[in-house]
């Protein structure tokens, strides 16, 4: 019977913790600018700023940017400002993200709530804002 319960509570936390798409995230997101890059980057500053304007596209099970698919678990966590800096080598303050931050491991990106419009998310190295496009008249 013991074994019984720890099973069902164990299948029940894993069950919670199973990060789940968040419908905030689901859509297509155009990059309006490059924010800021960790020490070490897989892409030049020009490179970086040929990205403005592109779509970045999250679906439930994945993520689209810059010719790239990625599968994405959507891993949710909190992120503080020290962590930001700590983390990644950038100034917190140039992301402009609230203290702690919304974060979603999403594959080959992170991405970080702003609010309800905008997200800042990681690209090889750099970060990038990206908002939703005002819905079509």
């Amino acid at each position: 019977m013991k074994f019984r319960a720890v099973l069902i509570a164990a299948w029940a936390i894993a069950a919670c913790g199973a990060a789940a798409q968040p419908s905030e995230l689901v859509g297509r997101w155009r990059v309006s600018a490059v924010l800021e890059a960790s020490s070490i980057t897989a892409l030049d500053g020009a490179e970086a700023a040929k990205l403005v304007g592109q779509e970045l596209v999250v679906s439930p099970a994945a993520v689209q940017f810059a010719g790239m698919s990625c599968k994405a678990t959507f891993a949710k966590s909190q992120e503080s400002a020290r962590d930001m800096a700590a983390d990644y080598g950038v100034n917190p303050k140039l992301l402009k993200l609230p203290d702690p931050a919304t974060s979603y491991e999403a594959g080959c990106i992170d991405l970080f709530v702003r609010d309800a419009k905008t997200v800042v998310f990681t690209w090889k190295g750099y970060f990038f804002e990206a908002s939703k496009p005002a819905p079509a008249r």
